[in-house]
């Protein structure tokens, strides 16, 4: 059944289409807890029924939710550490949530950032972490962009084509975001494993050219 806040959230969509799809996505990446994925199929479901162009949503949901994170980014780039004192981001926040993120933060960044897309309880999490831990700016947004730009356009399109079955456009969207993040998961697996692999082989290859020559020195046989 769509829920109650998904009915209000239809409402305001279908009627402030453009302006309501990026505020609520924009207040989605500062920690504002509507979950993303509901907009997305509004603005799916607000295509079909000729609110918005379908690839004018899919840009702006990616516009919206990249300005929402990179805010909350800088933020934490810059006033992380005191904000995490104050009540209401150690209520957002828990002690032990963030220390779980930031231990694992520290060993697989980059990894971390990308996948966060694809789990609704821990993006604004990850994305303050990688503030605080002054990760690079450019590299945060390219990382987050590249997940914006799966997620975003494969829910709208799923609500796209499913907006007279809402319930089962949502199912469809978290099996969609479970295939992505498990096809992610193994390109990144045989990447990881290629680059072993030839660090391996560079090594043999040295170890090889750094071996005296066995022959080296030795007179060539005389005549018989």
């Amino acid at each position: 059944m769509i829920d109650q806040l998904t009915l209000f959230l239809r409402g305001i969509v279908l009627e402030h289409t453009h302006l309501a799809i990026f505020a609520i996505l924009y207040a989605c990446g500062l920690g504002v807890p509507i979950p993303e994925e509901i907009t997305l199929l509004l603005t799916g479901y607000a295509a079909y029924h000729g609110r918005i162009g379908v690839l004018t949503g899919m840009i702006l949901c990616v516009a919206a939710i990249l300005s929402g994170d990179l805010t909350m980014f800088f933020i934490a780039r810059r006033w992380g550490r005191q904000l995490l004192k104050t009540r209401f981001f150690a209520w957002l926040l828990p002690a032990a949530r963030l220390e779980k993120v930031e231990k694992y933060f520290e060993k697989h960044g980059s990894k971390t950032v990308f996948f966060a897309r694809f789990f609704a309880g821990i993006r604004m999490p990850v994305y303050f972490v990688a503030g605080t831990m002054k990760m690079n700016p450019l590299r945060f947004a390219v990382l987050d962009l590249a997940g914006a730009l799966i997620s975003g356009p494969t829910s709208v399109w799923i609500a796209y084509k499913l907006s007279d079955d809402f319930d089962n456009a949502m199912k469809k969207v978290k099996n969609a975001n479970h295939w992505i993040l498990g096809g992610a998961v193994v390109l990144v697996s045989l990447s990881i494993a290629w680059h072993l692999w030839s660090d391996h082989r560079e090594r043999r290859k040295a170890r090889a050219a750094a071996a005296p020559d066995k022959n080296a020195g030795e007179a060539p046989p005389g005549p018989v």
